[in-house]
């Protein structure tokens, strides 16, 4: 744990709660009377009471968001300033004075995300150059003119995909770390896509596939997620490796019409006067009896 005390000012980082996973609020306040932080009383017992229990709750939230932050804060003047707003005493500074701090702490730490990402985004794309460079020279890797990179594990059969079209798959995906990010196989359930609908990597890989087919392929940055990332499991400007299985796929965009089969009538025979007498009755001629009267005629 890294934790360093001036006038009652404690930082502790996001590598130090990684750490520690014994660290919550509780031990941080104990941490701040341990290093001479005056306004903290001496160690709280388990909260009990709904109000108790309310507040040691807010004081979680709020030392949680911050922590993962890495902001710095003075808890002494952060109980100051809990106690004076809730009581609705003159506090030491105005609504708009900490409004415009406030901002600025807020501008401050996104720009010390922006250059985070930004070194994380340089990394990712040495890592995915080289990788690319190196995955070219495997055995049976081809390349599109688009930079994408595919080695055909099972052929398949029957015709591809269009881009309209919406591909049933397996999938596996994976960082170049190695971490597996998502899969349909561990759900142990298809995913359905609309060919057009996915990373450009995917979209060019399954119309190219066939039914049946089974494809490793690898994604260069431009055409997965780019400077976005995705969520926290993909750093921007990741270059991806996927597993893909194409089960089948449906035809759109396509109006289907539906074939009406012709109208026909059957051919009723009706006796004459003589024959009902006798017992005859209506009857629905086959079709080569239907054939013979007209040969008769």
């Amino acid at each position: 744990m890294c934790a360093a005390q001036n006038k009652g000012l404690v930082t502790i980082s996001k590598a130090a709660l990684a750490a520690n996973k014994n660290l919550n609020m509780k031990n941080i306040l104990i941490l701040s009377l341990a290093l001479g932080v005056s306004g903290v009383a001496e160690e709280l017992k388990k909260p009990t009471t709904l109000t108790e229990r309310f507040s040691y709750s807010v004081g979680m939230q709020i030392g949680s968001d911050f922590g993962t932050k890495e902001m710095k804060l003075d808890f002494e003047q952060f109980l100051a300033g809990v106690k004076a707003a809730y009581e609705g005493k003159n506090t030491l500074i105005s609504k708009e004075e900490a409004s415009k701090v406030l901002n600025e702490a807020w501008q401050d730490y996104q720009a010390r995300e922006k250059a985070k990402r930004e070194a994380i985004g340089s990394k990712a794309k040495e890592e995915g150059t080289d990788y690319l460079a190196a995955n070219q020279k495997k055995p049976g890797v081809k390349k599109t003119a688009s930079g994408l990179q595919y080695r055909i594990i099972k052929p398949g059969k029957g015709s591809s995909p269009k881009a309209t079209d919406r591909a049933v798959v397996h999938y596996r995906g994976w960082t170049l770390d190695g971490k597996e990010f998502d899969s349909s196989y561990s759900r142990n359930k298809t995913s359905t896509f609309a060919v057009n609908r996915v990373i450009p990597g995917w979209t060019e890989t399954l119309t190219m596939m066939k039914p049946g087919g089974k494809w490793e392929i690898v994604v260069p940055q431009e055409l997965a997620y780019g400077p976005r990332g995705k969520g926290l499991k993909i750093p921007p400007y990741s270059t991806l490796r996927f597993e893909i299985e194409l089960i089948s796929f449906e035809r759109t965009g396509q109006s289907a019409v539906p074939t009406r089969k012709p109208v026909t009538s059957n051919v009723v025979r009706i006796p004459s006067s003589n024959e009902i007498k006798k017992g005859a009755k209506p009857e629905v001629l086959t079709k080569d009896q239907v054939e013979k009267l007209k040969k008769d005629k």
